[in-house]
């Protein structure tokens, strides 16, 4: 599920019957746009508001719906199609851009979400074998959790944060992890991030060089 264009429009996901958005402001919440294919759904929506992403994964391939809240409507920009299932698709903070990750964790694609053209791949060789888990700083950089050398857990494997660009693909840096990390928050001016792991660290980095800036533990129950 993720909020669509204002407070009382939801973008909900039932995985097996389909995909729909609905108007919460009512007493009996009404969908305003929905596909009933069945199929394994993922949805993920810009920082604005404005542009939402579905995608129904099939065996091969999948398809990824754009959609654009123009003057309080829901309109369908464009389809892209990307190789394989999608794992997660993540879009830029103004929606412009939405880059596509596929289970075992490469880069599928990068699109352009008015027009569905393909632009540059985030560079995802050199050892990176999943990536967990990818958040937009700001509309052109990304930055990801990735394992590299083997699968996670695995005998020679390393946890890495990955900075990319997107307008190029390419990585721009790399920091090794001190424990597996499961999430990540940017900060509104995308100069800052949060991380979270299996450590129960809270750590802050500086997003152009990856460097640690704080951190504490999460409190826990005794």
């Amino acid at each position: 599920m993720a909020f669509f264009g204002e407070e009382q429009s939801g973008l909900v996901a039932i995985t097996g019957q389909g995909i729909q958005t609905v108007a919460f402001d009512q007493a009996d919440p009404t969908p305003t746009w929905g596909k009933t294919e069945a199929g394994a759904w993922t949805v993920t929506a810009s920082a604005d508001g404005l542009v939402a992403a579905v995608s129904r994964s099939g065996t091969w391939t999948s398809q990824t719906t754009l959609l654009r809240r123009v003057a309080g409507t829901i309109k369908e920009t464009c389809v892209v199609v990307s190789e394989m299932a999608v794992s997660f698709a993540r879009l830029s903070p103004h929606g412009d851009r939405l880059v596509v990750f596929v289970p075992g964790g490469v880069c599928s694609g990068q699109f352009d979400t008015r027009t569905g053209e393909p632009l540059a791949k985030l560079d995802t060789t050199g050892g990176i074998v999943e990536v967990h888990e990818a958040v937009w700083l700001n509309e052109t950089q990304v930055v990801g959790v990735v394992t590299a050398g083997a699968h996670r857990g695995a005998a020679g494997s390393e946890e890495w944060l990955v900075l990319w660009d997107a307008a190029s693909g390419r990585r721009l840096q790399t920091a090794t992890c001190e424990s597996i990390i499961r999430c990540l928050a940017p900060a509104p001016d995308g100069r800052r991030f949060a991380e979270a792991g299996e450590d129960k660290m809270i750590r802050i980095r500086e997003a152009a060089l990856l460097e640690s800036r704080a951190n504490f533990a999460l409190m826990t129950r005794p």
